[in-house]
């Protein structure tokens, strides 16, 4: 199996000539094979200047014109109806990121805040010059940690399966962070 290229500009002059010639060969290939396939009109104009200062154009330069004169004949609105713009699949491709992010963030702090009220409640830790926000936080997700099990109690009372959630294993335990069930907020 190849190895991943690393897509950065490439430094050494030979191997990048080389790679301009096999990425446009295969550029090319694909270019044809959506016309053939699909039937539509497609054109590329490719510049190389390190290879060859004129520009070459696919499948020719006539067959080339006359397809960005087809394109130039239409309204502006159909021109840019399904253009690339970088910049919107950026900010959209950041912000999609940043959700991710959050998420992560939020999914940590919880389990630092399990792992906490774990270590507490087995004595392995004691919450030593704590931040008020560590607290608050920490409250919080005590909180939800008894709202869990008061609805599983009452579940289980009402001996209602679609409420219970998780198994009973470990109901007359010790609660730790092994113990804890993993469908528990």
């Amino acid at each position: 199996m190849a190895k991943k290229m690393k897509l950065a500009f490439m430094v050494n002059a030979a191997k990048r000539r080389a790679t301009c010639n096999k990425r446009k060969k295969g550029l090319k290939k694909k270019i044809e094979e959506l016309a053939t396939l699909c039937g539509v009109d497609v054109c590329a104009i490719i510049h190389c200047s390190e290879l060859n200062p004129e520009l070459e154009f696919w499948p020719s330069k006539s067959e080339t014109e006359r397809v960005v004169a087809q394109f130039r004949s239409l309204p502006p609105r159909k021109q840019t109806r399904h253009m690339f713009d970088v910049k919107k699949w950026t900010r959209k491709n950041i912000a999609k990121v940043e959700g991710e992010l959050q998420k992560l963030v939020s999914a940590n702090r919880e389990k630092e805040l399990t792992k906490c009220m774990s270590d507490c409640l087995a004595g392995r830790s004691t919450l030593e010059n704590p931040v008020l926000e560590d607290l608050d936080d920490l409250e919080k997700a005590v909180d939800r940690k008894l709202d869990y099990i008061e609805r599983r109690i009452e579940a289980l009372l009402l001996n209602d399966p679609d409420q219970i959630g998780a198994s009973t294993s470990n109901a007359g335990g010790d609660w730790t962070e092994n113990s804890v069930p993993r469908d528990c907020p």
